[in-house]
């Protein structure tokens, strides 16, 4: 069977917030299809795979070929269901003798980018899929040293071979005028050794400084590094959120950097902190250059997600009148749009961002123009969900403000009304009720509705509270 030949089947891997994963068929003789489904493996699961197909499980190798043979097939069941395995079959029928060849697009993967997916086989084949995987190596997905810090067989290999690409190198000699020139012996070792976060359990929204330490244990000098630190959100993936540069650390001494980051939600953040990341940097030990275990969690506390719109999710300010996509805060978990519902004058409103007062303000409008559409509903979607929601706006004119708490398929579970009767400033807070909170698992969106140009100064989410059984 000629695989030059052979058809492409195109499937692109993409890790929702939920803990669910997308399937999207991209090209295929059967045409495109999509599904979600859950999660095939957790990581846990991914680094004992590794400890097996390593040798470090102390399993024969028949029972390594066993283990491999049981994921690839239980990788196959999970991600070739519903359409996606329709469509695979009628590839399958459309290529003929030529065969398949499985191209995968993994930059969204999440956790599941380390997967091994060259073990992928449809049960009972003789053999598995062809599949084409990407070439780039992919970023680390938890604490501590190389296999807690990067799962999948791949990268590790291309580790090695810059530690035996490294010490090939600085072991040519070089002739000069009939001299062998040996390079002086590289004996530089960058480790982690400190990694602390200020303040250590910071509300959603809040600057955190991040400082991490780095030293050098060796005997000369490492010379120039890059290093980065990753913010791993609880069933999302991020590449590098802060990186930077040191030009040197000398044998024994240590050095510490700084950044800053934003945790944009609740819960519990994994991070690692890598010293000599991209290894540009030539030193003896490439397996010690993350922190320790444990030492990279953050627990973000209850407190309430006060989002004043003066700052992006990635830390820098908003300093001046903006017209708004609605995506600028989506790593917090939240999009915005105008809601120009039954108004056709409208229908291409926008939500602004409009200082005044060195107040940042958000209200509507119609693009490049001021004065019109600036009394539209302001929707705010939500990718987690919240237990309760509250706002501070300027009302310009007198009349009925109301807050609208919505579930996932849009609808009203819980509304805040407030009459003003003056131009002024105002607050409306709307709590799900235990009762609600049952039902609905929380809520989903957030729209606040005015008379009159309106100005939206803070959205406060509350986290979903536990619902005690009646």
């Amino acid at each position: 069977m000629a695989e030059t030949n052979a058809s492409t089947f195109a499937l692109a891997i993409e890790a929702l917030s939920s803990g669910r994963y997308r399937i999207n068929v991209t090209d295929s003789p059967a045409g495109t299809a999509s599904t979600e489904i859950d999660a095939p493996a957790t990581f846990d699961d991914l680094a004992q795979l590794g400890d097996v197909l390593g040798g470090r499980a102390g399993l024969s190798a028949q029972q390594q070929d066993e283990a491999a043979r049981t994921f690839g097939e239980k990788l196959f069941r999970a991600v070739f269901s519903g359409p996606i395995y329709d469509a695979y079959t009628s590839s399958l029928a459309s290529a003929g003798d030529s065969g398949l060849n499985v191209r995968l697009t993994l930059d969204k993967a999440g956790v599941l980018a380390d997967a091994p997916w060259e073990l992928l086989r449809a049960p009972k084949a003789k053999a598995p899929l062809r599949v084409a995987l990407p070439s780039a190596p992919r970023q680390p997905h938890a604490v501590g040293g190389l296999r807690e810090s990067v799962s999948g067989p791949r990268l590790l290999i291309i580790v090695v071979l810059l530690l035996i690409v490294g010490a090939v190198i600085f072991a040519i000699s070089r002739r000069a005028g009939g001299m062998v020139l040996i390079p002086p012996a590289i004996d530089a070792d960058l480790t982690v050794t400190n990694l602390r976060f200020l303040p250590p359990h910071p509300s959603p929204g809040q600057v955190v400084k991040v400082a991490i330490t780095f030293k050098n244990t060796g005997t000369t000098d490492s010379g120039a590094f890059n290093w980065a630190w990753f913010k791993l959100d609880p069933g999302q993936e991020s590449g590098p959120d802060i990186q930077g540069r040191v030009e040197n650390v000398s044998p024994d001494t240590t050095i510490t950097v700084k950044g800053e980051f934003i945790p944009g939600w609740w819960g519990e953040y994994s991070t690692t902190a890598w010293v000599n990341f991209d290894a540009k940097a030539t030193e003896k030990n490439l397996f010690n250059n993350f922190n320790k275990p444990g030492a990279g969690f953050i627990a973000a506390n209850h407190d309430p997600f006060v989002i004043d719109f003066t700052l992006l999710p990635n830390g820098s300010s908003l300093l001046e009148n903006k017209e708004l996509k609605g995506d600028e805060f989506a790593a917090w978990n939240l999009s915005l749009k105008a809601d120009s519902t039954g108004n056709t004058q409208c229908s291409t409103a926008i939500v602004k961002l409009l200082i005044q007062d060195d107040i940042n303000r958000l209200t509507t409008g119609l693009p490049q123009k001021t004065d019109t559409c600036t009394n539209l509903p302001i929707v705010f979607l939500l990718s987690r969900p919240i237990g309760a929601a509250s706002v501070d706006f300027i009302a310009q004119t007198a009349g009925d403000y109301s807050l609208d708490l919505l579930d996932s398929s849009g609808q009203v579970i819980s509304t805040a009304k407030v009459t003003l009767l003056q131009p002024g400033s105002g607050t409306l807070k709307v709590p799900l009720n235990n009762r609600v909170l049952a039902d609905t698992a929380g809520a989903m969106g957030v729209v606040f509705r005015g008379q009159g140009s309106i100005a939206l100064q803070r959205l406060i989410l509350n986290e979903v509270v536990a619902v005690t059984p009646s």
